[in-house]
């Protein structure tokens, strides 16, 4: 719309959406506008922990296995780019930067309403 060039890309491949961005990136750079890309994915959740899930399991399980992450995962040990190590290396990483954060904010005070929306925009 509005004369934006788009694209529809599946959102699940990781190296799709790369090369697609940068695509975007070299048009925005070269002065020719924005890009909109659209990618296309799954929710695996429901919109909010008390919805009821009415989703077929096997619609589930076939997102499940189009996961970016395990996709990627798989195309790096297959063409020998990563080990299984390296990958349980750096989810352990993640795991323990994920658990600091939330250390972090369960210890930390609530905020007052009037700070709420503070560094939310850039002025």
């Amino acid at each position: 719309g509005y004369g934006i060039p788009g694209e529809d890309i599946d959102g699940n491949d990781v190296i799709t959406v790369y090369n697609s961005v940068k695509k975007a990136v070299e048009r925005a750079r070269n002065g020719e506008g924005p890009t909109l890309l659209n990618c296309l994915t799954y929710r695996h959740s429901t919109h909010f922990v008390g919805d009821l899930d009415v989703r077929d399991k096997q619609e589930i399980e076939y997102w499940k296995a189009r996961d970016p992450i395990k996709r990627i995962e798989e195309k790096m040990l297959k063409e020998k780019i990563i080990t299984e190590d390296k990958i349980k290396s750096c989810r352990d990483e993640i795991q323990e930067m994920v658990d600091e954060a939330v250390e972090f904010a369960r210890k930390s005070p609530v905020p007052k309403p009037e700070v709420a929306l503070e560094d939310v925009f850039v002025e």
